[in-house]
């Protein structure tokens, strides 16, 4: 169970969240079992894709999707390849990141916030206010239409709040405020209004990042 391609998952409640932001570095990696991922693509941000689950009021890294060198994709399909924390992978050939492994179900130890969401809201595609809106701000709270805050202590989840409704309310007044989308005063608003509904800060707050592709020669 994995959320978007090359996005880390959470599943709470039975349910699959796409991670959209954490207060701090995320406590699970192949690397440190023993497993190196190869890498994709030049300039990705990771190697491997994982989703985390919470039961019990504790944090589990539940499965792990990667890329391996052939000759190991090779030893997997044998029944020899490399364990990760003691479970065996499988291999999906048809998938970028081809290398499974699932229900590894061990705990892991995190302190801080974790922000989950689910529905991801489209970009605009018509020029308007909507569309300016997103690209003067990278929050998630103008990305999902279901947003949670879920905070750990050593592993321990130690509060769920669901934002949600106040996120719905923050994207109407932002977005049919009297400030123009991207104007200091905008921002200002901005900054003044999301703060308060979060008890971590989760930044996100500056404007998207535009792709741009190298020049032509």
């Amino acid at each position: 169970m994995f959320a978007h391609p090359f996005s880390t998952g959470v599943i709470y409640r039975e349910r699959l969240f796409t991670l959209c932001r954490s207060t701090g570095p995320l406590p699970f990696r192949p690397q440190a079992h023993g497993i190196t991922p190869e890498s994709v693509y030049v300039g990705a941000l990771e190697t491997f894709q994982d989703t985390y689950g919470i039961s019990g009021g504790a944090l589990f890294i539940e499965h792990c999707r990667l890329r391996l060198p052939y000759i190991d994709q090779l030893r997997i399909r044998a029944g020899k390849g490399p364990l990760l924390l003691g479970r065996a992978a499988r291999v999906e050939p048809e998938e970028t990141l081809c290398v499974v492994y699932e229900n590894l179900h061990t705990p892991m130890s995190f302190t801080g916030g974790m922000l989950v969401g689910d529905g991801y809201i489209l970009m605009p595609r018509e020029e308007g206010r909507e569309r300016q809106v997103r690209e003067s701000t990278a929050h998630p709270i103008f990305e999902w239409r279901e947003l949670g805050e879920l905070l750990f202590e050593e592993g321990h989840l130690t509060e769920a709040r669901d934002i949600t409704e106040a996120a719905a309310r923050l994207r109407q007044d932002l977005t049919t405020g009297p400030h123009e989308p991207g104007s200091p005063e905008w921002k200002t608003e901005l900054a003044t209004k999301v703060s308060p509904l979060f008890r971590r800060d989760y930044g996100g707050l500056e404007p998207r990042r535009r792709f741009r592709a190298p020049p032509i020669e």
